[in-house]
Parts: C-alpha cells; structure tokens; sequence
C-alpha cells in the first residue's frame, strides 16, 4: 500500500542525530553528576569526584581532581589544583601553581601565581602576591602588592596576616607578618618587618626589618629602620633613621633620636624627605589643663621646668624642694626686699 513507509527508508540524518546523542548521553550525566561547568581546551580535563566547580580558559583546572567549589577564568588559572577547594582565580596565570589551598581569592594576571598550598588570601591587581607560596591570611590590593611575600619559604607562618593596599605596598615583604601598609609604595622595602602600620604614600619606605612602627601622613618615618616609633603628619620623622621609641607630630625628627618626642616643626633639624621641604615652624604653643590646675599625688616635692634654646623642656639639676620649703624662700625673699625698700626710703628722705 502507498501508506505503507518501511523503517528502511528513514533519512540518515535521523540515524545520525540518534548516535550522536548516543554519544553525548554520559558526558550530559556526568556534568549533572558532578555539577562542573567547563569552556575551554582541556579545562577540568582531569576531575573524577570534583564537583561545583566552573572553568573557563585554555587548561584553566586542568589538574583539578577532588577539588570542590572552585572558580577559574583565564588561561592555566587554577592550573595544578588537585584538591584544594573554594577558590577563585580570575586572570591569566592566577593561582596557577595552587595544589591544595583553600578559599584563596586572585584576581588578575599571575596574582597568587606560585601559590601552593596558601590559604585565605585574597589579591586584586598585576601579580599581587605573586610569589606567595605557603602564606596565609594576605590581603594585597594593587599592581606588586605584597609581590615577594613568603617568597620560597615553607612555612605558612612566615609573611603571613598582612595587609597591602596600593601600588607596590609591602612590595619586598618575604617574611614579615602582621603589617599593614595602605598608600602607594608604603612599607615597600620592608623584608621581615613585623607589626607596623603605614598609611599614606611612601610612608616607612626604607623600613626593612624594622618592627613595631606607625606612620600615618605621606613619607612619614621615610627613612626610618628602627622598632616602635611613631609619627603622625606629611614627613613627619623623615630625618630618623636607627633610632627606636620616638614620637613624631608634625616634626622631622632628628637622625639619631631614640626615646624622643617632638611635636611641631623644628628647622634646626636636617631634612632627609624625599621631596627637601621644611615643615612650618611654630612660634606658639597652647596646652590645655595645665594653668590653674593644683597638683596631686606625686611626693610633695617640685621642680622648677625649664626650656633651652632648642626647644627641650627640662628640670633643674638641684635638689628638690617640698612646697612649705618654696613657700619659707618666698617669704624670705620678700622679707629681703622690704628690708632694702625701707633702707631706700631713708635715703630719699636725707636728700
């Protein structure tokens, strides 16, 4: 019959479109299994029990195997992972050596590149901690932040807890741990510094090994290499440089200073900034809560203050006197001069 259509007679575009899905069918259950999502030549090439992991990239996870929950984009980003888990690397070469470290966060070309086995770090900009291998809990925001931290050590406690937010802040850090630098170039020179804080441009750029330090206003403690001082105000301490336990306020400092404090502007000191300019010389100083105000505690005893002409406050040498002592000399003085007014008066009266 003409109705008659025999199975034989079917387009072969048919029988093809059937074996091709033939052919597809266990790498649709494998995604659905597995939840990964892969673009790219090779990428996620080697993942068994991986799951939740997105891919995009010429070999971007390539290496991935067990590793869960991982976001790569960029060629070879994530490129060694096997198992490490949570990460995020956007970029080419980001966080391309990273094996087994977890909840890293790179975004930018070979940021956290040589990273390994470091954990809860997170870089934004041109190989921010580039050479972070072991490293943990970094945060490096900028082109070079933090670029040789924990370079070639072992130990995931060395350069560790940093912070860098600029232009080559903690540029040179290795093994320092525990600074914080926001500027361009702050803390850059820094090696194995620890504890210091530097917030403007510049500001502790010679530091290396020094510990301890706060500088906040542009080049503030610039060449400063010395442990626990502080200055506050543009290039403010500038002029230190080996001394320890200064404060600085609006003051350069002077090179050898150690257990000093200076507060304004002084021109006698010998300006060492990057940029030879001389703070404002103050010519008068207003201190609150100190007239009128009776003292207490202390031994009884009090000493006369005196300032030289360099501006440093100081006490008498002599010995201490107790109040009634002062108060029996005063009266004695007074005493003296009526004497010599009376004395005067008799004088006059000759005449």
């Amino acid at each position: 019959m003409k109705n008659n259509i025999s199975i034989t007679k079917i387009p072969n575009v048919f029988s093809y479109l059937f074996y091709l899905l033939m052919y597809l069918l266990p790498t649709i259950s494998s995604a659905a299994e597995t939840y990964n999502t892969k673009t790219g030549y090779e990428a996620l090439e080697n993942v068994t029990t991986g799951r939740f992991n997105t891919a995009y990239g010429w070999d971007a996870l390539h290496s991935n195997t067990e590793g869960t929950y991982n976001t790569a984009s960029g060629v070879i980003a994530l490129y060694y992972n096997t198992t490490g888990n949570h990460n995020t690397a956007n970029g080419a070469g980001a966080l391309t050596n990273n094996t087994t470290g977890r909840n890293n966060s790179a975004s930018g070309a070979f940021s956290l590149y040589y990273n390994t086995t470091g954990s809860e770090n997170t870089a934004t900009g041109y190989q921010a901690l580039n050479l972070n291998v072991t490293g943990i809990r970094n945060v490096a925001v900028g082109h070079n932040a933090l670029l040789n931290n924990n370079r070639g050590s072992t130990s995931n406690k060395e350069g560790s807890s940093n912070t860098a937010v600029g232009w080559s802040a903690l540029k040179s850090n290795t093994s320092g741990v525990q600074n914080t630098a926001v500027g361009e170039s702050a803390l850059q020179s820094n090696n194995i510094g620890e504890h210091n804080t530097a917030i403007g441009e510049d500001a502790l750029f010679n530091n290396k090994s020094g510990s301890g330090n706060t500088a906040t206003g542009e080049s503030a403690l610039y060449n400063a290499k010395g442990n626990r001082n502080i200055a506050i105000g543009a290039q403010s301490g500038c002029a230190l440089v080996t001394g320890n336990n200064n404060i600085y306020i609006g003051s350069l400092g002077a090179n050898n200073d150690s257990h000093v404090i200076r507060i304004g502007g002084d021109s006698s000191t010998v300006n060492k900034c990057p940029q030879k300019i001389n703070l404002p010389v103050q010519t008068k100083t207003y201190i609150a809560g100190i007239h009128g105000t009776t003292l207490e505690g202390g031994d009884g005893k009090l000493k006369q203050v005196y300032i030289n002409s360099l501006g440093q406050l100081g006490t008498s040498t002599t010995t201490s006197l107790s109040i009634n002592a002062m108060i029996e000399n005063q009266n004695a003085e007074i005493k003296k001069l009526r004497n010599e007014l009376k004395e005067l008066r008799k004088m006059i009266e000759l005449l």
